[in-house]
């Protein structure tokens, strides 16, 4: 019983540390909704600079993104329901 316990904690941190950061997120209204203005405000508590993106390849929801090395969408997702309790979070890259 201990082993499966230590493989599922050993799962979880290979998991979390394989896991690549994003490197443009929005904030969206809802699931498959259009993105918000707070964008720039969750963008600022990232440190990351806001960009207007169109629909592309990988850009699926043309709008406000924040550009940053390293956005954990996680965290993303968290902030933006901070703002917009129904919203979403858009990671394209």
């Amino acid at each position: 019983m201990r082993a499966v316990s230590v493989n599922g904690v050993l799962a979880t941190i290979i998991s979390l540390a394989a896991a690549d950061p994003h490197g443009a997120c929005g904030c969206q209204i809802n699931t498959d909704g259009a993105l918000d203005d707070d964008t720039a405000d969750t963008c600022t508590r990232f440190g990351g600079k806001t960009s207007f993106l169109t629909t592309s390849r990988k850009v699926r929801f043309s709008g406000k993104y924040c550009l940053h090395g390293k956005i954990d969408g996680n965290s993303w997702y968290n902030c933006c329901r901070q703002f917009l309790p129904d919203g979403d979070g858009a990671c394209p890259w």
